[in-house]
């Protein structure tokens, strides 16, 4: 019974991972691409970041927090924690590879799961609160 109870207390965060996934999935693979095609890491980072954010507000505001209201309120509040979950992560990204020489693709996985915990929680408390 604890397990249901602490599942649903988390649920948006469960939620949150799983429609994030696809925002995830879109800023790695535009990340790897662009990085294969020779784009510098730091100007790929950007590009994918962008591209995964609107995946991720798209499905999280659909599925997840279900807030249908206010659509370009909440999308300027969105990509503004993802400013915050960008500039975060371009620090710890740099910091991997230029400072501890980690390989472009493993460093991209480690920052998205800082980015991940710092986005969640703004954007539970500030784009999707009632």
């Amino acid at each position: 019974m604890k397990r249901v109870v602490t599942f649903f207390a988390n649920r948006h965060f469960v939620f949150y991972i799983l429609c994030g996934g696809g925002g995830a999935a879109t800023d790695f693979v535009a990340y790897s691409g662009l990085v294969w095609a020779g784009v510098y890491y730091l100007y790929a980072n950007v590009a994918s970041y962008m591209l995964g954010t609107g995946v991720s507000f798209a499905l999280n505001r659909q599925f997840n927090f279900k807030k249908r209201d206010k659509t370009w309120h909440r999308l300027l509040k969105f990509y503004l924690v993802a400013l915050v979950g960008f500039l975060v992560s371009s620090a710890v990204l740099f910091l991997l590879v230029d400072g501890m020489m980690l390989d472009k693709l493993s460093a991209k996985i480690i920052t998205m799961g800082v980015a991940l915990v710092v986005q969640f929680t703004l954007n539970k408390l500030f784009t999707f609160a009632k």
